[in-house]
């Protein structure tokens, strides 16, 4: 029982984003490290994906949600004469114990109709309270989350690529640290100790488990933190990387850069007028 607690599934609402994709907005071909589901409620587009190339209406009639996978490379074309009205809405599922949920598990882009009409309409209830600070409001905020994870994991369908690993996860301790501690510098010392295993064994359990190795699983947590401060505050880029454990913000922008494909800047520019997608 003890083992089955640490696959808990958790799910994690990053942001609920409405905005307006205008017309003829030239093309840019965009991604993100998070999952996203793209409700459509006005006006009419085109979702462009680079691979494997493709093309899907986007709107009202045909359909109002979409699911985009977390490094999807794609851009919205609204050819006119209304802007697209969407909500995007941003969130993960992990386990408990650190890997993520759709490194095992896929979505359909499209749901069956019960389910979408159900995840659309706790969306959109997210979206009317999600400003609200009362402890009602964050609550349910917290409750419609699980509300549409229920429904995500009922559609989810195991990739035949991967394999879950055996056994009981040792590494959860580690990743437990790195989670609450992801800014701090980097001690192998003391997450092996947690683990109560050698430094050299940590290293390879923890990419047994893991799938990465602790830096990069580091370096992931806190670039997701970084998105996160850039779309939700107005701190500046230097700030967002001291923040988020980056002493040099110069080193912090080459590398957000090299791994999302824009600067911290443009990030930050780009999703606030096309919104997270």
């Amino acid at each position: 029982m003890v083992s089955d607690l640490q696959w808990n599934i958790i799910p994690h609402l990053i942001g609920c984003y409405e905005f307006d994709h205008p017309v003829g907005h030239p093309p840019l071909w965009m991604t993100q490290p998070y999952q996203i589901l793209m409700l459509t409620l006005s006006g009419r587009g085109v979702l462009h994906i680079r691979e494997p190339a493709r093309r899907c209406r986007v709107d009202p009639e045909s359909a109002d949600l979409y699911y985009l996978h977390a490094r999807l490379v794609r851009y919205v074309e609204v050819p006119g004469p209304e802007p697209l009205h969407l909500i995007a809405f941003a969130f993960n599922i992990e386990f408990e114990n650190g890997p993520n949920f759709f490194d095992y598990y896929t979505l359909p882009a499209v749901f069956p109709d019960a389910d979408r009409l159900a995840v659309s309409r706790e969306i959109r209830e997210i979206n009317r309270i999600k400003t609200g600070d009362t402890p009602r409001e964050r609550f349910e905020r917290q409750r419609r989350m699980f509300a549409i994870a229920g429904r995500l994991l009922g559609l989810a369908e195991f990739r035949s690529d991967v394999q879950l690993p055996g056994g009981a996860p040792r590494c959860t301790p580690a990743v437990r640290y790195l989670n609450a501690h992801f800014a701090e510098p980097l001690d192998i010392g003391r997450l092996a100790g947690l683990c109560a295993v050698s430094r050299p064994h940590f290293f390879r359990l923890f990419r047994q488990e893991l799938g990465v190795t602790a830096q990069e699983f580091q370096c992931r947590k806190r670039l997701q933190e970084a998105q996160k401060l850039l779309l939700t505050t107005e701190l500046p880029v230097a700030e967002v990387a001291r923040r988020t454990g980056w002493n040099d913000p110069f080193h912090f922008s080459r590398l957000f850069t090299r791994l999302t494909g824009r600067s911290p800047s443009a990030f930050r520019a780009d999703c606030r007028l096309n919104g997270p997608v």
